[in-house]
Protein backbone atom coordinates (compact mmCIF):
# COMPACT_ATOMS: atom_id res chain seq x y z
CA UNK A 1 0.00 0.00 0.00
CA UNK A 2 0.92 3.66 -0.18
CA UNK A 3 3.13 4.90 2.66
CA UNK A 4 4.20 8.36 3.74
CA UNK A 5 7.20 9.62 5.66
CA UNK A 6 8.95 12.93 6.27
CA UNK A 7 10.75 14.37 3.30
CA UNK A 8 14.05 13.93 5.13
CA UNK A 9 13.41 10.21 5.51
CA UNK A 10 13.01 10.33 9.30
CA UNK A 11 10.11 10.63 11.69
CA UNK A 12 6.91 8.60 11.74
CA UNK A 13 5.73 6.61 8.74
CA UNK A 14 2.08 5.89 8.07
CA UNK A 15 0.61 3.32 5.67
CA UNK A 16 -2.62 3.78 3.75
CA UNK A 17 -3.16 0.04 3.35
CA UNK A 18 -3.60 0.29 -0.43
CA UNK A 19 -2.08 2.30 -3.28
CA UNK A 20 -3.71 5.56 -4.34
CA UNK A 21 -5.13 5.48 -7.85
CA UNK A 22 -6.71 7.80 -10.41
CA UNK A 23 -10.07 6.78 -8.96
CA UNK A 24 -9.20 8.59 -5.72
CA UNK A 25 -8.36 11.76 -7.64
CA UNK A 26 -11.66 11.54 -9.54
CA UNK A 27 -13.56 11.07 -6.27
CA UNK A 28 -11.93 14.22 -4.95
CA UNK A 29 -12.87 16.16 -8.09
CA UNK A 30 -16.47 14.89 -8.04
CA UNK A 31 -16.85 15.92 -4.42
CA UNK A 32 -15.69 19.43 -5.18
CA UNK A 33 -18.06 19.63 -8.12
CA UNK A 34 -21.15 18.35 -6.27
CA UNK A 35 -20.60 19.35 -2.63
CA UNK A 36 -18.64 22.59 -2.96
CA UNK A 37 -20.53 24.50 -5.62
CA UNK A 38 -20.74 27.59 -3.44
CA UNK A 39 -16.97 27.77 -3.01
CA UNK A 40 -16.27 26.98 -6.67
CA UNK A 41 -18.59 29.79 -7.73
CA UNK A 42 -15.99 32.20 -6.37
CA UNK A 43 -13.63 31.25 -9.20
CA UNK A 44 -13.87 33.68 -12.11
CA UNK A 45 -13.16 31.89 -15.37
CA UNK A 46 -10.33 33.49 -17.26
CA UNK A 47 -9.46 35.82 -14.38
CA UNK A 48 -8.69 33.71 -11.30
CA UNK A 49 -5.19 32.26 -11.47
CA UNK A 50 -4.08 29.02 -9.86
CA UNK A 51 -1.76 30.89 -7.50
CA UNK A 52 -4.48 33.32 -6.39
CA UNK A 53 -7.42 31.07 -5.57
CA UNK A 54 -9.88 32.48 -3.01
CA UNK A 55 -9.20 31.21 0.54
CA UNK A 56 -12.55 29.40 0.71
CA UNK A 57 -11.74 27.48 -2.46
CA UNK A 58 -8.35 26.42 -1.14
CA UNK A 59 -9.88 25.35 2.17
CA UNK A 60 -12.61 23.35 0.43
CA UNK A 61 -10.08 21.60 -1.81
CA UNK A 62 -7.96 20.71 1.21
CA UNK A 63 -10.89 19.43 3.30
CA UNK A 64 -12.08 17.09 0.54
CA UNK A 65 -8.53 15.87 -0.09
CA UNK A 66 -8.06 15.23 3.63
CA UNK A 67 -11.23 13.13 3.63
CA UNK A 68 -10.71 11.21 0.38
CA UNK A 69 -6.94 10.70 0.60
CA UNK A 70 -6.27 10.96 4.32
CA UNK A 71 -9.43 9.50 5.79
CA UNK A 72 -8.14 5.94 5.59
CA UNK A 73 -4.98 6.68 7.55
CA UNK A 74 -4.78 5.61 11.20
CA UNK A 75 -4.82 8.37 13.80
CA UNK A 76 -1.45 9.53 15.07
CA UNK A 77 1.53 11.71 14.35
CA UNK A 78 2.01 10.20 10.90
CA UNK A 79 -1.48 11.14 9.78
CA UNK A 80 -1.04 14.65 11.14
CA UNK A 81 2.13 15.08 9.06
CA UNK A 82 0.27 13.95 5.94
CA UNK A 83 -2.57 16.40 6.63
CA UNK A 84 -0.08 19.21 7.18
CA UNK A 85 1.56 18.37 3.84
CA UNK A 86 -1.84 18.43 2.10
CA UNK A 87 -2.65 21.76 3.72
CA UNK A 88 0.69 23.16 2.58
CA UNK A 89 -0.11 22.21 -1.03
CA UNK A 90 -3.06 24.62 -0.86
CA UNK A 91 -1.22 27.40 0.94
CA UNK A 92 -2.73 26.61 4.33
CA UNK A 93 -0.92 26.38 7.64
CA UNK A 94 -0.57 23.54 10.11
CA UNK A 95 -3.55 24.90 12.04
CA UNK A 96 -5.81 23.71 9.22
CA UNK A 97 -4.57 20.15 9.73
CA UNK A 98 -5.13 20.42 13.49
CA UNK A 99 -8.65 21.72 12.92
CA UNK A 100 -9.50 18.85 10.56
CA UNK A 101 -7.97 16.17 12.76
CA UNK A 102 -8.89 17.28 16.29
CA UNK A 103 -10.80 20.55 16.71
CA UNK A 104 -13.53 20.37 14.07
CA UNK A 105 -16.96 19.39 15.44
CA UNK A 106 -19.60 19.30 12.68
CA UNK A 107 -23.10 20.44 13.55
CA UNK A 108 -26.30 18.56 12.72
CA UNK A 109 -29.19 20.70 11.49
CA UNK A 110 -32.62 19.75 10.17
CA UNK A 111 -34.10 21.59 7.22
CA UNK A 112 -37.10 21.28 4.96
CA UNK A 113 -36.93 17.76 3.57
CA UNK A 114 -33.29 17.23 4.48
CA UNK A 115 -30.67 17.19 7.19
CA UNK A 116 -27.17 18.65 7.19
CA UNK A 117 -24.33 16.86 8.94
CA UNK A 118 -21.48 19.29 8.68
CA UNK A 119 -20.88 19.88 4.98
CA UNK A 120 -22.95 16.86 3.91
CA UNK A 121 -26.68 17.19 3.14
CA UNK A 122 -28.97 14.15 3.00
CA UNK A 123 -32.71 13.84 2.32
CA UNK A 124 -34.78 13.16 5.43
CA UNK A 125 -38.40 12.17 5.73
CA UNK A 126 -40.93 13.76 8.04
CA UNK A 127 -41.51 12.35 11.48
CA UNK A 128 -37.95 11.13 12.08
CA UNK A 129 -36.24 11.44 15.45
CA UNK A 130 -34.67 14.63 16.73
CA UNK A 131 -32.17 15.93 14.21
CA UNK A 132 -29.66 16.90 16.85
CA UNK A 133 -29.39 13.32 18.09
CA UNK A 134 -30.58 14.30 21.56
CA UNK A 135 -32.55 11.10 22.12
CA UNK A 136 -29.87 9.78 24.48
CA UNK A 137 -28.60 7.05 22.17
CA UNK A 138 -25.82 9.04 20.53
CA UNK A 139 -22.93 10.85 22.20
CA UNK A 140 -22.15 13.94 20.14
CA UNK A 141 -18.43 14.05 20.81
CA UNK A 142 -16.16 15.80 18.33
CA UNK A 143 -14.63 12.51 17.20
CA UNK A 144 -18.03 10.87 16.67
CA UNK A 145 -19.41 13.85 14.76
CA UNK A 146 -16.35 14.04 12.50
CA UNK A 147 -16.79 10.39 11.51
CA UNK A 148 -20.55 10.86 11.11
CA UNK A 149 -19.91 13.77 8.74
CA UNK A 150 -17.47 11.71 6.69
CA UNK A 151 -19.93 8.82 6.39
CA UNK A 152 -22.76 11.21 5.50
CA UNK A 153 -20.60 12.78 2.78
CA UNK A 154 -19.89 9.34 1.34
CA UNK A 155 -23.60 8.49 1.40
CA UNK A 156 -24.41 11.76 -0.35
CA UNK A 157 -21.88 10.88 -3.06
CA UNK A 158 -23.06 7.23 -3.25
CA UNK A 159 -19.62 5.99 -2.24
CA UNK A 160 -19.01 2.71 -0.39
CA UNK A 161 -17.83 2.99 3.21
CA UNK A 162 -15.80 0.56 5.31
CA UNK A 163 -15.67 1.27 9.05
CA UNK A 164 -12.85 -0.55 10.82
CA UNK A 165 -12.40 -0.94 14.56
CA UNK A 166 -12.63 -3.19 17.57
CA UNK A 167 -15.93 -4.58 18.80
CA UNK A 168 -17.96 -2.03 20.75
CA UNK A 169 -16.31 1.10 19.35
CA UNK A 170 -19.56 2.40 17.81
CA UNK A 171 -19.39 1.37 14.14
CA UNK A 172 -22.92 -0.05 14.06
CA UNK A 173 -24.27 2.70 16.34
CA UNK A 174 -22.96 5.35 13.95
CA UNK A 175 -24.76 3.85 10.96
CA UNK A 176 -27.92 3.37 13.02
CA UNK A 177 -27.79 7.01 14.09
CA UNK A 178 -27.46 8.22 10.50
CA UNK A 179 -30.40 6.04 9.45
CA UNK A 180 -32.41 7.28 12.44
CA UNK A 181 -32.02 10.99 11.73
CA UNK A 182 -32.69 10.60 7.99
CA UNK A 183 -35.54 8.11 8.30
CA UNK A 184 -33.80 5.77 5.87
CA UNK A 185 -34.44 2.00 6.11
CA UNK A 186 -31.52 0.04 7.54
CA UNK A 187 -30.81 -3.64 7.03
CA UNK A 188 -28.26 -5.22 9.38
CA UNK A 189 -26.50 -8.40 8.22
CA UNK A 190 -24.18 -10.17 10.64
CA UNK A 191 -21.13 -11.58 8.87
CA UNK A 192 -18.68 -14.30 9.81
CA UNK A 193 -15.85 -16.27 8.23
CA UNK A 194 -18.49 -18.53 6.70
CA UNK A 195 -20.39 -15.70 4.97
CA UNK A 196 -20.68 -16.03 1.20
CA UNK A 197 -21.83 -13.81 -1.64
CA UNK A 198 -25.03 -15.88 -1.86
CA UNK A 199 -26.02 -14.47 1.54
CA UNK A 200 -26.44 -11.10 -0.18
CA UNK A 201 -27.26 -11.94 -3.78
CA UNK A 202 -29.17 -15.19 -3.32
CA UNK A 203 -28.49 -18.34 -5.28
CA UNK A 204 -29.69 -21.76 -6.30
CA UNK A 205 -29.88 -24.65 -3.87
CA UNK A 206 -30.26 -28.32 -4.83
CA UNK A 207 -33.71 -29.72 -4.13
CA UNK A 208 -35.35 -33.10 -4.40
CA UNK A 209 -38.19 -34.00 -6.72
CA UNK A 210 -40.69 -33.79 -3.89
CA UNK A 211 -39.81 -30.16 -3.31
CA UNK A 212 -40.63 -29.34 -6.94
CA UNK A 213 -44.20 -30.63 -6.68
Amino acid sequence: GTSFANVDGGGPRVHAGRPFTLRDLLRWARRLERMRKTELSLIRLGKTRADSLPPKVRLAAYEEAADVLGGMLPAGVGKRRVLEAMAGCWGLGADAAEHTDVLHKPAMQRGSGGIAVGRAVLPAGDGVSAADGSDGRWAKTGHAMRILERVAAAVQMTEPVLLVGETGTGKTALVQQLARVTGAPLTVVNLSNQSESADFLGGFRPGGGRGLL
